[in-house]
This record gives C-alpha cells, structure tokens and sequence, in this order.
C-alpha cells in the first residue's frame, strides 16, 4: 500500500511538472527567435519524456491494482474455502456428539431395565 501510495504522490509531482511547464509555452510569452526555438524544442522533449514517465507510472499502478484485485480474490476464496472446511468439521462433529449422546441414553435405559429386574442387595 506504501509502494502505491508512492506512485500516486509520484504521478501527481509528473502532472504538476507538465501543467507548469505547458503555461510556459503560451504564444503570447514565446518569440520567433532561433533562442526561443530551441528552448521551445528543449521543453517539448522535457514534456514528451515526463508524459513517458508518467505513462509508466500510470502503468505501474495498474498492475499494483491488478495485483491488489488478485490477491484480495485469492484470499477471499481460501477464506470461503476454509468457512466450507469448518462447516464441513463442525457438522461431523455434531453428528458423532448426536451417535454418543443416542448411546449414552440407550446405555441408561438398558441401567434402568436391569435396575428393576435385579433386587437390591
């Protein structure tokens, strides 16, 4: 989450860059001049190399997210899978409590019938 953090702060310094470096190039400030030409040629390529940096950045990010939505995915399913698992245990579990407690009232029954057919001692 730090790494994508990272990269949006990142993206949001590139647009900053480009926006202010795009105000310098007004028509109304630039002159026709061989000087200003090759300034103007210098910061179209400043440009052009911040929107390819910021393309990768952009491109990063989506395979952060990707990675993100693959991962809460994959723990999602192993969370289901492990509630199936539980249920599935749990179940078992009761159903071997209901055979012993069955047992156990049969065992009672079969006390108390011989109880009364056999006297006291």
């Amino acid at each position: 989450m730090e790494q994508l953090a990272s990269l949006k702060d990142g993206l949001t310094e590139l647009e900053a860059e480009i926006k202010e470096i795009k105000s310098v190039q007004s028509p109304d400030v630039l002159t026709p001049d061989t000087a200003r030409d090759d300034e103007l040629t210098a910061v179209n390529g400043a440009i052009t190399e911040l929107e390819e940096r910021l393309s990768r950045l952009l491109d990063n990010v989506e395979n952060q997210v990707m990675y993100m939505q693959n991962y809460m995915s994959t723990l999602n399913s192993t969370i289901v899978s492990e509630k199936v698992e539980r249920f599935r245990i749990e179940s078992n579990l009761q159903a071997q409590v209901n055979q012993v407690l069955d047992s156990l009232a049969s065992f009672k029954e079969r006390i108390s019938a011989l109880e009364q057919v056999v006297p006291d001692v």
